[in-house]
């Protein structure tokens, strides 16, 4: 059972409201997850009520937010073909051009240590190496000074 809402998943239930909210072009009244709406908005409505917040249920009617909503709803969906047709044409594209090698990333060219940032990651731990040794013999060396001192006063 949740019983934690971090200040990350709210963000997300929001974006993700949004974003139903842009591609219907209008309002959304539950999140769905997991194919258990209500029992996922109980959840999140018991978890906020349990940390102090308050809710409240809202229909808005306002025609603003149902014409913006379409607004944006139709700018989402304006694009010059469907999603299959899209699809379809990138696939036979890359047939025709035998695997488009012009369209790859450079990055599969590249040896695994530099992909995976390895040798910059030695790099980075050598120098910080370095610095505590060289920390490290400053103060030895301050300390033996002193002691020496110490040495040559009390005899």
């Amino acid at each position: 059972m949740m019983t934690y809402i971090g200040s990350m998943t709210l963000c997300l239930l929001f974006l993700l409201i949004m974003c139903g909210s842009v591609c219907h072009g209008g309002k959304l009244l539950v999140f769905p997850g997991e194919g258990s709406h209500w029992l996922n908005m109980d959840i999140l409505i018991k978890a906020l009520h349990s940390q102090g917040h308050t809710i409240t249920v809202d229909v808005l009617d306002e025609p603003s937010y149902r014409m913006n909503m379409q607004k944006l709803s139709r700018l989402h969906r304006d694009v010059p073909m469907e999603p299959l047709d899209t699809a379809l044409f990138w696939i036979e594209f890359v047939m025709r051009h035998k695997g488009a090698a012009h369209l790859r990333t450079e990055s599969y060219r590249m040896p695994w240590y530099s992909y995976h940032s390895v040798d910059v990651v030695l790099l980075l731990l050598g120098v910080v190496s370095v610095l505590i040794l060289l920390l490290v013999a400053i103060v030895r060396y301050l300390c033996v000074r002193k002691c020496l001192k110490r040495k040559i006063k009390s005899e």
